[in-house]
């Protein structure tokens, strides 16, 4: 096996390994834990909103050179998707409570809110686009592939605590949570198999780029603006609504200085 193989890999299994560090605030007892979500979702917006305008929409303008009507109309069918999907999961969950005949919800069942899959989706489309760099990064050479390596390690440590929270957040047991967070993780995985197939072919691979980005990009704009933004305004007290406004201005700003590590 080529040694850029290995080398791409192993910097993957790492990578996808971070998925598991939201698992670090089970530690805390239930009613702290239920405030750190609260802080940890604020973040989490912030965070995404900074991927957004400081990775995704900039590595996909410095791909063609412009922004252009291209990347304008996959942001869109991105948010467009987001929201179908979303329509979809509250059409089948109402239609399934009413032919078991609940009157729209039932007391002792806990609801998976749709955001939830939309976060998963996102993010899985931004790991596998992070696994087909990885790729193109290593074959380049070992140098580059480790500073690509690092760049991601770091975005996606500071990225994996805001996601775990939206997942509790959004219904699911923290076990379930640890499970599909790491399961959208290997779509990196699958993003490297890709990358090593097309490297030869880096007109193709660049339009398989060319297309992610975006529709990640629109994906993260709805789930932060359509879905997290209402949970923050749920809370009504100015002190904790302060806190959540530092947590999510501090996601933003760790976002902007990963920017700096992506130069270097």
């Amino acid at each position: 096996m080529e040694t850029y193989i290995i080398e791409g890999l192993t910097a993957v299994v790492l990578v996808s390994l971070v998925s598991f560090a939201g698992a670090s605030t089970l530690v805390l007892q239930k009613s702290l834990l239920e405030k750190t979500i609260m802080y940890l979702t604020a973040f989490a917006t912030g965070a995404l909103l900074g991927a957004v305008f400081f990775h995704l929409l900039p590595e996909a303008i410095e791909q063609q050179g412009t922004y252009n009507q291209f990347i304008a109309s996959l942001v869109l069918i991105g948010m467009l998707f987001a929201f179908i999907l979303e329509k979809g999961i509250h059409w089948h969950h109402h239609h399934t409570l009413e032919h078991k005949g609940l009157p729209g919800q039932n007391a002792n069942m806990k609801v998976i809110k749709p955001y939830v899959y939309n976060n998963l989706i996102g993010d899985g489309l931004h790991n596998l686009v992070d696994g087909l760099t990885l790729a193109v990064a290593f074959f380049t050479g070992t140098s580059l592939g480790i500073i690509i390596f690092i760049s991601i390690l770091i975005h996606e440590l500071a990225q994996e605590f805001g996601d775990f929270a939206i997942l509790i957040k959004g219904g699911l047991t923290p076990k379930k949570a640890l499970t599909f967070n790491f399961l959208s993780a290997l779509t990196a995985l699958v993003g490297f198999i890709i990358g090593i197939i097309l490297v030869s072919t880096p007109a193709f691979l660049n339009l398989i780029v060319a297309l992610i980005l975006p529709l990640a990009a629109g994906n993260f704009l709805y789930l932060s603006a359509a879905d997290l933004i209402p949970e923050l305004h749920e809370e009504k007290n100015p002190k904790l609504s302060l806190i959540q406004l530092i947590f999510g201005i501090l996601g933003v700003f760790i976002m902007y200085l990963l920017t700096f590590v992506e130069l270097a």
